[in-house]
Formats: C-alpha cells, structure tokens, sequence
C-alpha cells in the first residue's frame, strides 16, 4: 500500500529531497505568480506562505508524519509491492493577497491557491485530492473568506481552469496582458477562479465534494448573471439597451433562420407562379395567332367554294338594281 502525504514541516526531507525542491521550485516560478518574484528563493518563499506544504507517496508513514506534520489524503494499492522508496509529488501553498497597506479583516483574509506537480504524478487525481483538502482545510478553520486561483496563460492552463472547477472553483474572468513575465519577457493574460466561505458551506450542505459543471457550463453561467446584472442597472426611463440572456441567444438565431427558409420558399413561389403565367400568356398569344390565321383561311376558301348558281343569282340582283334606277 501507498499513501498520498502532505507535509508541512519540511526540515526533516530537506537533507533527502533539498535538490529536489530546489528543481521543483524553478518550475514553480516559471508557471505561478505568486512565486515568479525572482528575488524568491525556496526558503525564502516556503517561509513567508501561510501555508506551504510537500506531497510525497510513500509506502509508510514516518513518525513525525503520523503526529502532527503530515497529513495522509488518500491511500492506495502499490503498483509494485517490492518498491519501498518515498517520492516527491509536488507543491501545494496558500499566499495572503491583501494588501498590506490595508487593515487586515477580522472575518478572513483573501488567499490564493497554487499547485505544481512533477510531470510523472500529473493525471493521476494527486493535485484534486490537494486542493480539495486545502479548500476544506481553510474554510474549516475559519481562516479567510475566498480562496482564489490565478492561471497564467500557458499551454496548460485549460488543465489548470478545469482542476479547479472541479473543485468547485468559479471562473470570473481573464484579465488581458495584465502580467509580465520575468522569465520570459512577455506579456500574460490572468485567468482568476475563486470559491467564497459560503460557496463551500452551500455544497458540502446539500452533499455535493466536487463540481459537476463543466468549464464551458461555468462560463455560460457566469455570462448569464453578467448579462442580468446589467439589464438591471440599465432599466429606467431613458434607458434604450437591452441584454438578452444566453438562453434567449439560441432561440433568436433558431428563429431567423426558421424565416429565412420561409423567405426562400416563398420566393421560390413567386418564380413559379411567374413563370407558369409568363407560359400562359405565350399560349394566349399563340391561340389568338391561330385563330386570326384559321379565319383569313376560311374566308378565303369560301370565295373559291362559290357554286354557278350562286353567280347567277348575283346578276339577277345587279339587273333588277339597274331598272329600278
């Protein structure tokens, strides 16, 4: 068997695991914020976090890990029982994003969340169970009222925004070329998720550990109560925008296109019916001109049908004009 640790207190690994950190460190720094400070070093920042703990597997638990400083998430079957070796997982850390100008809120302060793993632990569900024990952990012990995540733009972050909307995590938005990377030179587009204290009481009343919307359904619902908002703040008198909601988006669309296509089929109508009068009007035409011609011919040949009596009787009658005059 093997089991899935978080450790806190890090002195007793470091003699074990110090270049381990120290690389794992650097591909923190590179893919978070708030560890890309690069004055930061490992102590430096694992110091300073109000919470920084080390994931390992391992067969067995050490003595210190069973008191107070490790924290067992999961256990489970050994893929190899001969190995007995303890790995490094990866990283998981809570930072205070307050200002620190600001007084500090006695209701909780706003915390930002970060995980990294080493490529060969990643898939596995290792950083869910973490983040999902940091969010539960937090939220328990009363100490801050949001938990946010920051996604630096990079080619893992849709990885990153799924995670945590698994866990629960709300997307709210990107911010655009809003971060400068120090390592590479280049502007970064943020992408914040965030779960509230009363988010985290809502799902764990009605029985629910994980999200099951997906990132898209996230999104389309966040546009949606975007979109009320505004029709809210923009009612009034003299007020002439309206917001339709996403929902309403696709009926509209369905809706012209049902038009168009009636559009077109009557227009295809109106073709028809004109051409079929184009064709009886030429028909019209031609039954007139066989007409006109079927009389001249009949007229004709009823000159030629003259019979002698009928000539006779036309000199009788010129005859009896002439003596008359």
């Amino acid at each position: 068997m093997k089991n899935l640790v978080i450790v806190r207190d890090l002195s007793e690994m470091a003699c074990f695991y110090y270049e381990e950190f120290l690389h794992l460190f650097a591909i923190m720094q590179s893919a978070t914020i708030e560890a890309s400070n690069p004055t930061y070093d490992f102590p430096t920042f694992s110091g300073t976090a109000r919470y920084f703990g080390a994931l390992f597997e391992a067969p067995e638990l050490m003595p210190s890990w069973r008191e107070e400083d490790g924290e067992v998430l999961t256990t489970f079957p050994s893929a190899n029982e001969d190995d007995t070796e303890t790995y490094l997982v990866g990283f998981i850390y809570l930072c205070s994003m307050q200002n620190q100008n600001l007084m500090r809120c006695p209701h909780g302060d706003e915390l930002s969340i970060g995980v990294v793993l080493k490529p060969e632990f990643q898939g596995l569900g290792y950083a869910r169970l973490a983040v999902n024990h940091m969010v539960d952990v937090t939220f328990r012990d009363a100490v801050c009222h949001r938990i946010q995540a920051l996604i630096m733009d990079s080619k893992d972050n849709s990885r990153a925004m799924a995670l945590f909307v698994k866990c629960g995590f709300t997307l709210e938005g990107t911010r655009r070329q809003s971060f400068f990377g120090p390592y590479d030179n280049t502007w970064k587009d943020i992408t914040c998720l965030s779960i509230l204290d009363t988010d985290y009481v809502a799902r764990r009343s009605h029985g629910v550990c994980d999200a099951t919307v997906s990132l898209w359904e996230n999104m389309l619902h966040r546009h949606e109560e975007e979109n009320e908002q505004i029709s809210r703040i923009i009612q009034g008198p003299e007020a002439t925008l309206k917001v339709a909601p996403t929902s309403s988006l696709q009926h509209e669309i369905n809706a012209t296109n049902d038009r168009s296509d009636e559009l077109t089929s009557g227009r295809d109508s109106l073709q028809s019916r004109a051409d079929s009068s184009s064709h009886n009007a030429d028909s019209s035409r031609d039954c007139r001109s066989n007409i006109r011609d079927g009389a001249v011919i009949s007229s004709e040949n009823s000159l030629g049908d003259e019979t002698d009596d009928d000539i006779a009787s036309w000199d009788v009658i010129a005859d009896f004009e002439a003596k008359n005059e």
